[in-house]
């Protein structure tokens, strides 16, 4: 496995698992994560965003954003303890 395929693979899991930590939260706070990463950098109508599919989304961040986005969902979950 070439270090592209073993990059690709972790970011997939972290991708998962990001996508899991979202389940656990609200829907009003799940609609809010598929609005700022589901719309496709505004590309994508509102209705379609909030329709999509948690893990969807998810793999959708681009790498760039992604230790952001954990670190978000992080925040949610840990203001409902």
């Amino acid at each position: 496995m070439s270090y592209e395929e073993k990059k690709a693979a972790f970011l997939d899991g972290i991708r998962a698992e990001l996508a899991n930590d979202v389940a656990s939260l609200p829907l009003n706070q799940q609609s809010v994560f598929k609005l700022m990463y589901g719309r496709n950098g505004g590309k994508r109508p509102v209705n379609e965003s909030i329709a999509m599919d948690l893990q969807d989304v998810a793999k959708e961040i681009p790498e760039a954003m992604l230790s952001f986005a954990v670190k978000q969902v992080s925040r949610g979950k840990e203001a409902l303890k």
